[in-house]
């Protein structure tokens, strides 16, 4: 990302855009896109007006990840918001010289729209314990990723140099 001002290049999976920073959470890994404008016209509106998005919006972005169990619930949204890289940096309560997880406004994002699904059952106990092995558990998911694109890559490369 390269900062100028108040708006920042960001990579999509599907190219580069110039976005206003307030499209950025304080993580600078969430990014938000309106989505709900349905021309690249009013796209280029929002971004030029640097038109920031509501809660209301980050809310319903992250209810579609569906589910109805805690257990199944924070997973999804963590792996919607956040790379396994970025999420190896923290720890939910900043142990073991990693940044705190319960200090960020996506914590608390996080557990609003788990209790507007799993409902008055949800409690933050297992919030927080469910987004403490998801957290724990990145760099593990991020090695064995990397492994199997290298496993991939390795057969390729075999495939190629028999032909």
């Amino acid at each position: 990302m390269a900062e100028n001002d108040n708006f920042v290049i960001v990579e999509f999976s599907d190219g580069l855009s110039i976005v206003p920073s307030t499209w950025l959470h304080e993580d600078r890994n969430i990014r938000w896109w309106p989505g709900h404008l349905k021309s690249q016209l009013l796209i280029n509106g929002a971004i030029i007006n640097r038109t920031r998005p509501e809660e209301r919006t980050w809310i319903s972005t992250l209810r579609k990840v569906g589910g109805n169990e805690i257990h199944v619930v924070i997973p999804r949204i963590l792996k919607k918001l956040w790379t396994d890289s970025f999420a190896e940096l923290f720890s939910y309560d900043g142990k073991k010289n990693k940044e705190s997880f319960k200090r960020l406004e996506t914590e608390k994002l996080i557990k609003k729209v788990a209790h507007l699904m799993c409902g008055p059952t949800s409690t933050d106990a297992q919030i927080k314990e469910c987004a403490s092995k998801w957290l724990a558990q990145a760099k593990v998911r991020r090695t064995r990723r990397e492994a199997r694109f290298a496993r991939v890559n390795a057969n390729i490369a075999e495939e190629d140099s028999d032909n």
